[in-house]
């Protein structure tokens, strides 16, 4: 696998990443321009501009014209909308390369902002929004960071609310669009099986003319906490949904490796901690789990769950107990080893496909304005030591900074407030 950087007159930053022995290539444009540039009379808006791309563009002026081109080629194609960027790809046999570079340009600068499908594509948003809601695994991680984060784009739902949908109109749409949709905030990745200078060629050809515009800036996430915090939603389902987290840091973080790893040991497989406790031995869930979730400048160190209720209180003291554990006695060798070989194995593994190339790079490229090798990232986690992770361990999880988000039947928030304590 090589990398190439081409930064183009205006501004585009493109990554070239060959792999002769793909069957594929993917295309993957990526705009700076997500949640959290979003207000609140706004918010929303930038996943809307990414549903309204597909409902017609100037070459291709309807939404199945642009359906029957791309499934014409078999591409994998899509969208999608994050806290920090928003993202656009087709993944096709590398003869169809030119065709799918020509038809993501049209979705990234010739959109037709039909007022009658705006209309229409609310409805469908709205739809979206009423399904994550109706999704208790989905629905408490939006909860959980409400709360984390009030009254600010950090805490907000990337669709919206069914209030801002409905207030957004087309000039809004090109206003935003008109911002953020700029050179200086587009990085476009080509993965897998092409060639480098058909590559360069097309993207300067459909992307050269964009205006250059400025880099994106955003305010940081604000928050204030000095103990543990607890909030619960009340709703008839058959599970208690929970989600226990600790403030930590952002991605661009010199201990990022470390708290990878942390997470991994705790919760990242069938063989963690707390799937083997919360699991194996109590029987109280099926799915229990733990990571950083974590933007360029904050993060969460989450513990997430969906239990029996009638064991929640048990369940809940399992987890402090086992972040105890890491406080107190850390983790040995060979589980630290376990954890740096399954999570390299499966950085490799996944490297096989190209559009998990370009997602590979393109991240990086767009948020920290550089990216990594594979073994850059090796060096980084095969470092990581025992002590490591007793350290991060014993800073991150601290009462100030705990917080906890419950959704299921008939809750009060009083039973939990006793169980915060690490």
């Amino acid at each position: 696998m090589q990398t190439k950087k081409i930064v183009l007159p205006n501004g585009i930053r493109l990554l070239l990443v060959h792999k002769a022995d793909s069957l594929s290539v993917t295309t993957l444009v990526l705009v700076r321009a997500g949640l959290l540039y979003e207000d609140k009379r706004t918010n929303g808006i930038s996943h809307f501009i990414e549903h309204m791309c597909f409902k017609g563009t100037k070459n291709w002026p309807k939404s199945i014209d642009l359906s029957r081109e791309f499934e014409s080629m078999a591409a994998n194609y899509n969208a999608f909308t994050g806290p920090e960027y928003t993202g656009y790809y087709a993944t096709v046999r590398p003869k169809h390369l030119k065709r799918s570079v020509t038809i993501l340009a049209d979705l990234y600068h010739n959109p037709l902002y039909d007022e009658g499908e705006m209309d229409r594509e609310r409805g469908v948003i709205k739809e979206e929004i009423k399904m994550y809601a109706d999704q208790p695994g989905t629905h408490i991680q939006e909860i959980f960071d409400g709360m984390l984060y009030p009254n600010q784009p950090a805490g907000w739902n990337i669709g919206g609310t069914a209030e801002s949908v409905d207030k957004l109109k087309v000039a809004d749409l090109i206003k935003y669009r008109e911002k953020y949709y700029t050179g200086a905030n587009t990085v476009i990745v080509i993965a897998g099986n092409f060639s480098a200078p058909q590559a360069k060629e097309l993207i300067t050809k459909n992307f050269g003319h964009i205006r250059p515009g400025v880099v994106a800036k955003r305010a940081k996430p604000k928050y204030s906490q000095t103990k543990p915090e607890v909030i619960v939603e009340s709703k008839k389902i058959d599970q208690v949904h929970f989600a226990l987290g600790f403030r930590s840091f952002g991605s661009i973080h010199k201990d990022r490796a470390t708290i990878g790893l942390l997470g991994k040991v705790l919760g990242g497989g069938m063989s963690s901690r707390l799937f083997q406790r919360i699991r194996v031995e109590m029987g109280a869930a099926y799915y229990i789990g733990a990571g950083q979730v974590a933007r360029t400048d904050h993060g969460v160190f989450t513990i997430y769950g969906g239990v029996n209720a009638t064991q929640l209180n048990n369940v809940l003291s399992a987890v402090i107990d086992e972040c105890h554990k890491l406080c107190d006695v850390g983790v040995g060798e060979k589980e630290l080893q376990l954890a740096k070989d399954n999570v390299l194995g499966s950085l490799e593994l996944g490297l096989e496909t190209s559009n998990e190339l370009a997602s590979f790079v393109g991240y990086d490229e767009l948020l920290e304005g550089k990216f990594y090798t594979v073994k850059q990232i090796e060096k980084e986690i095969e470092k990581v030591t025992v002590g490591d992770i007793k350290k991060l361990a014993r800073k991150i999880m601290q009462n100030k900074s705990l917080n906890l988000a419950v959704l299921g039947p008939n809750l009060k928030k009083e039973r939990f407030v006793r169980i915060l304590r690490v």
